[in-house]
This record gives structure tokens, C-alpha cells and sequence, in this order.
């Protein structure tokens, strides 16, 4: 323990705060008097135009989500978000500002979806005078600043390339003499998998990959959660056997934040086979599965699905919804030349984002370690 610093509980660090007036998160406006604060990413999650479900403070406050185990510094008055919004006010004796710094750099292990609050009761601190806590948050404040800037920086590149990217794709897909219009019903085919009995799942690398929703993110695959079915049972399931350049499309939520939930099939992602509530779209003999591909990509696309989805928890489109979409189609040779023309440009955002990526972690490493530095 540093010279001067005190080893305190949480709860000798925290005043107990009553519980608040709640807003569902379903209920959420996207404009309103009074900002809207939860247990999610952002600073600010919705608004709310009921006065009396304000939380008013006169000093700044701590929200940690329950489940996300997100932290926030609010120096505002606000409405509390959905359950898991827990709001934490530091004693007299603790700058807000040095406890945020001090939660930031408290690891916490991860229970998945469920509730965090209690590991985080469990902790204790190291707490300086009121002085140097002052003094640490200010610096650490003037730090991390210009690691934001950097960060912020970063993010906007990547942000203007994939805005680039849409814009030459919508270009590209602009309809133009020639070209058929025609709904994907008849230019192609859908499969919606099967319902693969979870307890038949194996963990043997040599096994049967299992492509869900899930496992699906914006052109490509997170491989870290992916169910693999026994080799042995995979001749009896070839009707749901996918093949290469295949387009896969989560059916449940298929657009988020971070993009479409669509991939394309790759040598690399066989012997597989799909799990139920997935689409699989199969381009016909007139078109390039590389320019369907594309096409689905546009925001045309994107707009279809936001607008046909149904489902207020868990929003989802069915087969028959996928197929009403309607799509130019040039003459093969023209499908060629657009697909040679944006795999070039998709190659070159590609690098772009993986060195904004890039920066953007080694931002994150940096907080991390001036935390470290201070705290340990």
C-alpha cells in the first residue's frame, strides 16, 4: 500500500442511493426533456419528458451496469434507465471523479448476462487524502483526453471509409438500361435450417461446424462461439448442408448497430451446416453469388429488413420477407465488372479499418495501463 493511503470497503466508499422511478427500455424516446442514463454504453441511452422519474444530485455520481458491468461519470441531473442501472454516490471524503478511476481499474470477472453488483460489493480500495485524489484525477483526467482525441480520431476514419464504401456500393447498384428488376424470389434460393437439439453438440475440432445467428457479424464470423454436430450425422442432413459462397443472414436481429449480420461462405467455413431461424441465400444460374453479396450489403437492403422485421423483444424476418425484396440485375458480364470493381474498394476499406481498428485497442491498452500504473 502506497504511504498515506487508506484500505476501505465499498461500503465505506459509497452512500447508499434509494431506489428510483425506472423507464423501460422499450419505452426509451429518441428526443425528450430530461437525458436518459443506463446500465449501456453510451452516456446517454434515450430521453424522457416525466418530471417526477428526474434524479436530481448535487455532485457528480457513479452508474455501473449490473449486467454490463459498464462504468459512467454523470455530473448531470437524469432519468435511470432500465433495471441493472445501479447508481453509486461516493462519501464525502472520496472525489467522484478518483472513485470512477479507481472502479475503472477494478477488475471484475464476467458472469455473462447476469448480475455483476455483487462481485462489485465484494471489493476493497486503496484511498488516498482528499488532496491527492484531486490532484491523481487530474491528471489522469488531462491523460485521458488526449488518448480520446486519438481514439475519437480513429473512429471517425473508420466511420468516413465505411460511409465511402456504401456510398460507391449504392453507386454501383444504381439500376441502369438493361438491368431486370426482380424480386430475390426468383433469383434465388432460401434455406432457413434446421433445429439442431442442443444436447447433440460436440466440441471436436474435427467435427461439423453449426452457422447460427450468432455466430454471424457484418461480413464474416465470430468463431468463438461456434457449436460443432458430429461428422458421422452429416450424409442424413445434406439438405442443410452449406456450400461454398453460400450467403448466410441471421434471421433475429438481423441488423444491430454494428452493421448487417450477413456473410458469405468460404472454403474455409466447410463441411458445415445451418442451424434454424438462419437464412441461407443460394444465388441462381443468372447471377454472381459475389454480386448478390453485394447487393444485399446496400441500405436498400437494410431498409427492407428494418421495415418487414416483426417482434418487439427480439426483432425477426421471416423467409418470406427476404424473398419480397426487390434487386436490379445486369447482364452477367456488367455483374463481373461491378464485383471486380468493389472487391478492390472493399480490400482497400478493409486495411483501412484494421489500422483505425488497431489504434482504436491500443487506445483502450493505454488507459488501461496508466490505471494500472496509479492503482497498483
Amino acid at each position: 500500500m502506497k504511504e498515506g493511503w487508506k484500505y476501505k470497503t465499498f461500503a465505506e466508499c459509497v452512500v447508499k442511493i434509494p431506489k428510483q422511478k425506472q423507464v423501460k427500455s422499450k419505452d426509451y424516446k429518441s428526443a425528450g426533456l430530461y437525458p436518459i442514463v443506463s446500465q449501456e454504453k453510451e452516456i446517454i441511452s434515450g430521453y424522457w419528458d416525466d418530471k417526477s422519474y428526474l434524479f436530481t444530485h448535487d455532485k457528480p455520481v457513479i452508474i455501473f451496469g449490473d449486467h454490463t458491468k459498464e462504468i459512467k461519470y454523470i455530473d448531470f441531473d437524469f432519468v435511470v434507465g432500465a433495471d441493472g442501472t445501479q447508481i453509486l454516490s461516493p462519501q464525502d471524503d472520496i472525489d467522484a471523479k478518483f472513485f470512477y478511476y479507481t472502479l475503472l481499474s477494478t477488475p471484475i470477472r464476467a458472469l455473462g448476462y447476469a448480475r455483476h453488483f455483487k462481485l462489485l460489493k465484494e471489493k476493497c480500495f486503496y484511498i488516498p487524502c482528499l488532496d491527492e485524489q484531486r490532484l491523481i484525477a487530474s491528471r489522469l483526467d488531462a491523460a485521458f483526453s488526449h488518448i480520446d482525441e486519438l481514439k475519437a480520431n480513429a473512429e471517425k476514419q473508420l466511420s468516413e471509409a465505411r460511409a465511402l464504401f456504401q456510398k460507391s456500393l449504392a453507386k454501383a447498384m444504381e439500376s441502369k438500361r438493361g438491368w431486370e428488376k426482380r424480386t430475390l424470389d426468383n433469383i434465388c434460393n432460401l434455406n432457413c435450417g434446421f433445429a439442431f437439439d442442443s444436447k447433440g453438440y460436440t466440441n471436436k475440432e474435427d467435427d461439423i461446424l453449426l452457422v447460427c445467428g450468432d455466430n454471424i457479424i457484418h461480413c464474416g464470423f465470430r468463431w468463438e462461439t461456434i457449436k460443432r454436430w458430429p461428422k458421422e450425422d452429416y450424409e442424413g442432413l445434406n439438405r442443410f448442408a452449406l456450400k461454398e459462397n453460400d450467403i448466410v443472414l441471421a434471421m433475429d436481429r438481423p441488423w444491430v448497430k454494428s452493421g448487417l449480420k450477413i456473410a458469405k461462405i468460404s472454403k474455409n467455413e466447410l463441411p458445415s451446416l445451418l442451424i434454424q431461424r438462419t437464412a441461407c441465400i443460394r444465388s441462381g444460374k443468372n447471377t454472381y453469388p459475389a454480386f448478390l453479396y453485394y447487393a444485399l450489403q446496400t441500405e436498400a437492403f437494410i431498409k427492407h429488413l428494418v421495415t418487414q422485421q416483426t417482434g418487439v423483444g427480439v426483432p425477426h424476418i421471416s423467409g418470406r420477407q427476404i424473398l419480397s425484396f426487390d434487386i436490379s440485375i445486369p447482364p452477367l458480364s456488367e455483374q463481373q465488372r461491378i464485383v471486380e470493381r468493389l472487391d478492390a474498394l472493399s480490400a482497400h476499406v478493409r486495411e483501412l479499418e484494421e489500422n483505425q481498428k488497431k489504434i482504436i485497442s491500443e487506445c483502450d491498452a493505454l488507459k488501461q495501463a496508466l490505471l494500472r500504473k496509479v492503482f497498483e
